[in-house]
């Protein structure tokens, strides 16, 4: 009698771990699946800096952004495993001024992975629904420092000529050369 028990209890077990392995991979059933920390990119940030003399000083998404997308099952899954090749990219190039700017955005802003198509997923929530990215001008800031005492953040290398200006990565060349007026002032000796 004992043993009927387990058998019934043994392949009950069996029976509904087949259903869900059938429904699972056969039907394929849609669901919702919320992705945290997603990248942002902004494109366009070298021709912001070297043609307008702006930076990103700011941005409301330093850390991700949070998308929901809806779809089958299959897909959501491609979707968590290649979750490193997500992105959002939101072009900057054409902004030209030093204030703060919001961006919508929708699927088509979103890099997908490459195993996983636009077509079979739908992007159902975002958090936060828009990007802003506040620019400041980065010429303002190196004029106000170049040359005058506590200007730290300018640096002429020994005889070099070369330079380093205020919020600028970039070591430029000589004066003289066509991006340096633009760039840095040079501090007078």
């Amino acid at each position: 009698m004992r043993n009927k028990k387990w058998l019934a209890m043994l392949l009950s077990l069996v029976v509904s771990v087949g259903i869900w392995v059938y429904i699972v991979t056969v039907e394929n059933p849609e669901r919702d699946q919320t992705l945290y920390n997603i990248p942002v990119v902004f494109t366009g940030e070298d021709i912001l800096r070297e043609d307008y003399d702006l930076i990103i000083s700011e941005s409301n998404v330093a850390s991700g952004v949070t998308l929901t997308f809806y779809g089958k099952n299959s897909e959501l899954n491609k979707l968590l495993d290649d979750k490193m090749e997500l992105e959002v990219e939101i072009d900057v190039s054409r902004l030209r001024s030093a204030t703060e700017f919001s961006f919508s955005y929708d699927m088509s802003d979103i890099t997908l992975p490459a195993s996983v198509s636009n077509q079979s997923i739908t992007l159902t929530g975002k958090s936060p629904t828009k990007i802003t990215v506040t620019l400041d001008g980065d010429g303002a800031v190196i004029s106000a420092a170049a040359g005058y005492p506590g200007s730290a953040g300018q640096e002429d290398r020994a005889g070099g000529g070369h330079h380093r200006c205020e919020g600028d990565d970039r070591v430029s060349g000589r004066a003289g050369h066509p991006g340096y007026e633009r760039n840095c002032h040079r501090r007078p000796r």
